[in-house]
């Protein structure tokens, strides 16, 4: 009964987190317009540069080696996915840092919850706002392909789902990172950058040198990005259950990890004093 009362008041720790951050977004609507508008425009050149590339919006090519003929919508439905997790994973991992540039980083210690639920909160957040850009987002995908079904949509998401779960995890990993660095932000666009030469969000994986390669097939973003494209504009038939199977582990690993790293700087950092310092 304890163990479910405490889990509850947690629960509730992490809803008020995420209703905090709605109401202080909210209160700007110049800058929710923005980050609803914004991947799209940031998109464009992507899709220009494409373009030119191929030398038109279908290439035969790319579909040699995806199974997808439309430039566009390649690059378009794998940039969309792979900057919704960049957005949940900076929301999550940087959350203390920013209470602290906040000046708030003492009342979020004090308060009776566990790290886990903060990040947790910072993390529902975000994949709440970044739902609802994506979804702004599918509207033009399906303007450029219309017998985009409301099943794919819906099927598709899934992987997006198991994508929060797993940024969640790896946002442990970089809080306890962010909290030792102190201007971790360095570290994460590193982390970002490398991800981005291994993740196919606007490229096939057969394009990359072999080791290069080697690593995409098996990193957990290849997988989400690729599902989520692949049932997209392929549909349900190209869903490999497999696959889903090894995101549950990769989200397995990160969190066991996560929990404990983060756990292990931050008791560092406490016992030392240096917890709030920059």
């Amino acid at each position: 009964m304890g163990s479910f009362i405490s889990f509850r008041e947690e629960m509730a720790a992490v809803n008020a987190i995420i209703r905090r951050r709605w109401e202080i977004s909210l209160r700007y609507p110049l800058s929710f317009v923005f980050w609803t508008f914004s991947p799209i425009l940031y998109l464009l050149p992507m899709l220009i540069f494409a373009d030119f590339i191929v030398g038109g919006r279908y290439s035969d090519s790319l579909f040699k080696l995806t199974g997808i003929r439309d430039v566009w919508l390649f690059v378009g439905v794998g940039m969309i996915s792979l900057r919704f997790l960049y957005g949940v994973m900076w929301e999550s991992a940087y959350s203390i840092r920013e209470e602290e540039f906040h000046g708030t980083l003492e009342p979020v210690y004090v308060a009776p919850m566990t790290r886990f639920s903060f990040i947790l909160g910072n993390t529902l957040f975000s994949a709440q706002r970044g739902i609802l850009v994506l979804l702004v987002q599918l509207l033009v995908v399906k303007l450029l392909l219309p017998q985009l079904s409301m099943y794919r949509i819906i099927l598709s998401m899934v992987f997006i789902v198991l994508g929060v779960f797993l940024i969640q995890g790896m946002a442990l990993v970089l809080g306890g990172i962010v909290l030792t660095v102190k201007e971790g932000w360095k570290i994460l666009f590193t982390i970002e950058m490398l991800l981005s030469l291994i993740t196919p969000a606007a490229f096939p994986v057969g394009v990359l040198p072999e080791p290069m390669r080697i690593v995409s097939t098996y990193s957990p973003l290849t997988i989400i990005v690729e599902g989520f494209r692949n049932v997209l504009l392929l549909g349900a038939g190209v869903l490999d259950l497999s696959q889903v199977g090894v995101l549950f582990l990769f989200i397995l690993f990160f969190h066991v990890v996560g929990i404990w790293y983060f756990r292990l700087q931050d008791m560092k950092l406490r016992g030392t004093g240096r917890l709030g310092q920059y």
